[in-house]
């Protein structure tokens, strides 16, 4: 189990590392940000000409048209970035939450793709940054232990299992009663609820724990308020879950006015699961009950996550602060004045063609073969980063809003992604760079970089409270998972709910 305490352990540590960014990448990077920052800051010439100039002197094997492509993916990258991020704090003011506000992008990005192919791509993305994810977690090591996740689909999958099965006998025996799942994002709300059609009366509600195994479906069950709600398990798990709760409604099927659903093994559910994250034998999962925007807010779950899970390891930053401690690096009023007042396109411009520059050239291997134009969207999202950090130590805002703002990010770095990809191969190949390990620590070690050379090095040691406070606020989507195993979605649901409600 994670706690607070090991949380600050984690924040606090400049042990914490990710495989590809180390101190040997950082040394190569971290001048080649000042560099070109500093050359932007003094440029007498347009953004195009500058960037070709800086890129043919740090790349000389490229030939003019590769750099020109190169160049061309940096700032259409940047001006994409830009459009999405002031797009999302339009959607934020409009009260949506980040998850939902992915959830419209990708609905509007199907536009004309049938069903069955929609839930194929959103299947195989929420597998690939769910692999992402995963990595992520297993770089948070403490004396508890590492983090063991456990795919979400699963839930998702049982829910809409037990809803199909359930309709499919009613409409044999012309019941009245129509099973739907819910997508509430609320703690402790309701998975399944029957309805009566002729009314529209809600006459059962369901909460369905599939957990890997009895001991900790029953420590899910004890950690909820699932009052009015029967307990759906998997039928293996049934007898020893019924034996812990003797006065409690534990089924391992949905019921009502003699109408049931199918009882669901774990294994089963597994099963399921392989088959829709590796596109295979579509044709087994009725999909009636479970349609695209269903996975759409699930996929939106993963992307958020990965963002609090980035907050909760500041890994990049501690590698960047290594290297810059004792740097004698002092602030400019003029980078300060650029992040407070939102004239910072040129920062993130610059960052962008270093980064691309440092990846290209061999500096940072692990993203060689990443586009230009990603690589702009983690320089972005790494000057936003920091002026993030910046307004929470100023007390501007508090490590809540810190967090809420943090995922805005990660939904504004997914969605320009999507916009600029459409729900292609390219966005499957990008999107788990920019959640993946490697991508969050060259992000937060260019935030670092960046805040030395507005703020000076004292950065450096003041952000570990940031740290520290986001690391704390996100503790309990650790707790859930790594204790109960219920799962990403479940987790980030409550937590949304929490942080937006």
């Amino acid at each position: 189990m994670i706690n607070d305490k090991d949380y600050k352990k984690i924040s606090a540590a400049p042990s914490v590392t990710i495989d590809g960014f180390g101190e040997e990448e950082i040394s190569k990077v971290a001048p080649l940000i000042g560099k070109f920052i500093r050359s932007y800051m003094s440029k007498d010439t347009t953004d195009e000409v500058w960037l070709t100039k800086i890129l043919t002197e740090h790349l000389p094997d490229k030939s003019s048209d590769e750099i020109f492509s190169i160049s061309q993916e940096i700032l259409s990258g940047v001006d994409k970035f830009e459009e999405t991020f002031l797009a999302s704090q339009q959607a934020k003011l409009r009260g949506l939450n980040p998850q939902e506000w992915i959830a419209d992008n990708i609905q509007a990005a199907s536009i004309g793709m049938s069903e069955k192919d929609l839930v194929d791509k959103l299947a195989k993305l929420d597998d690939a940054i769910h692999q992402s994810n995963e990595a992520l977690a297993k770089t948070l090591k403490t004396k508890s232990g590492e983090i063991n996740m456990n795919p979400n689909l699963d839930g998702l999958l049982a829910e809409t299992e037990h809803a199909n099965s359930f309709n499919r006998a009613a409409a044999l025996s012309d019941s009245p009663f129509e099973a739907r799942v819910l997508q509430s994002n609320a703690k402790n709300s309701v998975d399944v609820g029957i309805y009566d059609k002729t009314t529209n009366h809600l006459a059962g509600r369901y909460q369905l724990k599939f957990c890997a195994d009895a001991d900790k479906t029953i420590a899910a069950i004890k950690v909820g308020d699932y009052r009015g709600q029967q307990i759906i398990v998997p039928s293996e798990q049934l007898a020893e879950v019924q034996k812990a709760f003797p006065n409690r409604k534990i089924s391992d099927r949905i019921e009502i006015d003699g109408v049931k659903s199918e009882p669901l093994t774990k294994e089963k559910i597994k099963s399921l699961q392989t088959k829709v994250q590796g596109d295979k034998e579509f044709s087994e999962v009725n999909w009636t009950a479970y349609d695209g925007r269903d996975l759409a807010i699930q996929l939106g779950k993963e992307v958020i996550f990965s963002s609090a899970a980035g907050a909760a390891t500041g890994a990049g930053f501690y590698v960047a602060k290594k290297f810059l401690s004792g740097e004698e690096i002092k602030g400019d009023e003029v980078i300060v004045e650029a992040l407070k007042s939102g004239a910072d396109r040129g920062i993130k411009t610059a960052v962008s063609a270093a980064l691309t520059v440092a990846a290209k050239s061999g500096a940072i291997p692990t993203l060689a073969k990443v586009s230009a134009r990603t690589i702009s969207n983690i320089a972005c999202k790494a000057v936003e980063t920091i002026k993030i950090i910046g307004d929470f130590l100023s007390g501007e805002i508090s490590g809540k809003e810190a967090v809420a703002r943090l995922l805005w990010l990660a939904a504004s770095s997914y969605v320009c992604e999507l916009a600029i990809s459409g729900l292609s191969a390219s966005l499957l190949a990008a999107v788990p760079v920019i959640c993946s390990p490697i991508g969050v620590a060259v992000g937060l070690a260019a935030a670092a970089v960046v805040g030395v050379m507005a703020f000076d090095e004292t950065i450096l040691d003041v952000a570990e409270t940031f740290f520290e406070a986001t690391s704390e606020i996100v503790s309990d989507i650790w707790d859930c998972m790594t204790t109960v195993a219920e799962g990403i979605g479940n987790a980030i649901g409550g937590f949304i709910d929490w942080l937006f409600g």
